[in-house]
């Protein structure tokens, strides 16, 4: 019996675009399946062998990982040699394994993905290079979303290049990483990301937890509220998941999943500019839960986050573009947000 805040599937259905398809992916013991839904149908179908679907996942997770990054100057002793071929070989083997076997037709733009596990952690642009990728925690939950939107903001709150300095807690710190976590690291081109996409800007000494609260309750709704700084994830307590601000004498600076889920953020997007913000605890019915669980929660129905770590130029290159097409300043009409990461990801990648 279906419980009575899940969505019929003729529900969901109705609130797709004939463009999208929504895709589960789910993992038992021994097998993988895959459900697709569209406007017009529902099929589903084995894909493999869970474990080692799982285990692929895994290895591209480790090679996507970088010691050059918007993140922590840290050791990694147990970090693998990073190779294209290597990372060729594993996307290649996983698009056989959870692209192929979905045979979308033509018509299908956008997919909305619903992983499972491990899965979460794939990143599925890889997979299907011709389409627009979304992740959703459920059809219900997109469907929820699409059915409470509200008037759409207009302004940018954008808050980087925070002040890591003498004030920051290393004992806070410590519990994120361990004794591998050395000081946080500047990050100069958050500045410069922030003056290109901001309306309000919160910098340095100003980019803080007070700053930030004081400047959100000033607009009834934004465009978007964006982060560009060090991103902190604690696997094994994603509650203390935070993202690393200039501290005070009154505050650690560390915005956690904690105090996410205590506030108001009406925001038609959050954008995480750090690495890897799109980790979490994993949930094996839930997905990943984290800091982007925490937005969805406290009031902004779309995330842009990482799920590997991220190069500080390159990430810069990347916002500016993103805004730009979703957020034009000429009169141009904006772009839809995953339209437009799409092509700013492959703006980024036309730049050697």
């Amino acid at each position: 019996r279906r419980p009575a805040h899940v969505l019929a599937v003729e529900v969901i259905q109705a609130r797709l675009r004939d463009t999208d398809a929504l895709v589960y992916y789910g993992l038992s013991m021994q097998e993988a399946l895959v459900v697709v839904v569209t406007r017009k149908g529902v099929h589903a179908r084995d894909i493999g062998d869970a474990k080692g679907i799982v285990e692929r996942a895994n290895q591209l997770r480790r090679l996507g990982s970088s010691a050059t990054s918007r993140g922590f100057a840290m050791l990694r002793e147990d970090k693998p040699e990073r190779t294209d071929e290597a990372l060729s070989t594993v996307v290649e083997q996983l698009r056989r394994e959870l692209a192929a076997p979905l045979e979308l037709p033509a018509s299908i733009k956008r997919i909305l993905l619903s992983p499972m596990g491990e899965l979460g952690y794939v990143p599925f642009s890889l997979l299907f290079p011709d389409h627009e990728i979304v992740f959703v925690p459920s059809g219900t939950a997109y469907g929820l979303l699409r059915e409470e939107q509200a008037p759409g903001g207009r302004r940018v709150l954008a808050i980087g290049d925070p002040s890591y300095g003498r004030t920051v807690n290393k004992a806070a710190v410590a519990l994120y990483r361990g004794a591998a976590t050395q000081a946080l690291t500047a990050l100069p081109g958050t500045r410069k990301e922030v003056e290109a996409i901001g309306d309000v800007k919160l910098l340095a000494a100003s980019a803080t937890e007070e700053a930030f609260r004081a400047a959100l309750a000033k607009e009834a709704r934004w465009r978007a509220v964006h982060f560009a700084c060090h991103g902190l994830v604690d696997g094994s307590n994603w509650m203390r998941s935070s993202l690393a601000l200039t501290a005070t004498t009154e505050n650690d600076g560390f915005l956690s999943v904690v105090e996410l889920l205590r506030m108001d953020v009406p925001a038609d997007l959050a954008v995480m500019s750090a690495c890897e913000t799109a980790h979490g605890k994993i949930h094996a019915t839930e997905g990943i839960v984290g800091l982007t669980r925490a937005f969805l929660v406290a009031g902004s129905p779309r995330v842009l986050c990482s799920l590997w770590k991220v190069d500080d130029d390159a990430t810069q290159a990347l916002m500016r573009k993103f805004y730009a097409l979703w957020n034009p300043k000429d009169g141009t009409k904006p772009l839809p947000a995953a339209a437009a990461l799409r092509a700013a990801q492959a703006h980024v990648r036309d730049q050697e």
